[in-house]
């Protein structure tokens, strides 16, 4: 079963030069676990800087357990009906998977480890009806059982998958890498960001997970999360423009960089990220040469506001930092710079 979806997100107008990539995790942890697993692979918990980073976060995908399970070597309902092929989708279950869920746009079953943690659908009959109910906590396979049982259902069973209602929105949480360390919020990477939207029931000194609004949580209890990566670096040497550029193309042995080029929509992103610089500005690679505009990388300058003819001193673009923490950072800027000036740099691995 695959566990993650990616996103590659690109800006408005011209593609961005920034990559942010999003994993959506259906598998269910405590936060502290979310966070352990997207560190495995590379990355971090989710910091949210823009409401577009929530707006483009794909979450409908879901997996909930169903009365489905391996019995020795056959694999049966929890009424003792034999499954069948028909029951599960292509490829599925695989090899010592024990348990079966079913999951949004599937009409059939996937295979899972019966002590991983899922939400989960409970069914009774009603007037010769079955009645279905999703249950927005994650259990073991066993422990649904149980709770079904408790509530005198039983795990859901579909001797016919048209009565599955497969593509239908659940709305559920979803870690992101927000959290409170007793003092304060910070996220899970140590990026500033001051994005806040909170949904009601916001309790100060709690945890808070992501459905499209913030919410707060206890950091042990379990649900899907959203793992991401970025490909900025702050860079933090005193350096010209010109030996700015130059650094860009050394600043890692594994990979090409250059100068960071943004569109207007992305400082605030550009921001977060430079947030723990050394000085008040960071050079990017906007450059003023022979009567134009113009980024390092060859992309088109989209930034509004720029001087058609800027005074010869004031050639090059360098971000204004923000290091407020007040929740009330504006819109960031480009200042025109003398490039001889020494500035930390912001650069993007291509």
């Amino acid at each position: 079963m695959k566990l993650f979806l990616l996103l590659l997100l690109c800006g408005t107008g011209l593609c961005s030069v920034i990559r942010r990539d999003k994993w959506h995790v259906y598998d269910s942890r405590t936060w502290l676990e979310g966070q352990a697993y997207c560190r495995s692979q590379g990355s971090e918990l989710l910091t949210v800087v823009t409401q577009s980073d929530i707006d483009n976060a794909y979450m409908d995908p879901y997996y909930a357990w169903i009365g489905l399970r391996l019995y020795g070597k056959e694999w049966k309902w929890t009424d003792g009906k034999k499954a069948n092929n028909g029951d599960f989708v292509d490829d599925e279950p695989d090899a010592n998977e024990d348990c079966g869920q079913a999951g949004y746009n599937l009409n059939k079953a996937v295979g899972d480890f019966c002590e991983q943690r899922n939400f989960f659908i409970c069914h009774h009959e009603e007037d010769n009806y079955h009645i279905y109910n999703f249950y927005i906590e994650s259990k073991s396979w066993d422990d649904a059982f149980r709770f079904c049982l408790d509530t005198s259902q039983d795990l859901a069973i579909f001797d016919n998958w048209s009565n599955y209602p497969k593509d239908v929105k659940i709305d559920f949480p979803v870690w992101t890498g927000l959290y409170h360390d007793g003092e304060s919020w910070k996220w899970s990477d140590g990026e500033y960001s001051d994005f806040w939207k909170w949904g009601p029931g916001f309790e100060s000194g709690s945890e808070m997970l992501l459905n499209k609004t913030m919410f707060v949580h206890n950091c042990s209890e379990v649900f899907p999360y959203l793992c991401y990566t970025h490909n900025v670096i702050l860079v933090k040497e005193n350096m010209t423009w010109e030996e700015a550029l130059e650094e860009c193309k050394v600043v890692s042995s594994s990979h090409s960089h250059q100068l960071l080029s943004v569109e207007q929509s992305e400082l605030l992103f550009a921001n977060s990220k430079a947030i723990d610089a050394q000085t008040n500005k960071i050079w990017l690679g906007l450059r003023f040469l022979g009567g134009t505009w113009f980024w390092s990388n060859g992309q088109t300058v989209s930034l509004p506001g720029l001087p058609s003819c800027p005074k010869s001193i004031l050639g090059c673009g360098a971000l204004l930092v923000d290091k407020t923490s007040n929740g009330s950072m504006p819109q960031p800027t480009v200042e025109l710079t003398d490039c001889s000036e020494r500035l930390n740099l912001l650069c993007y691995k291509l």
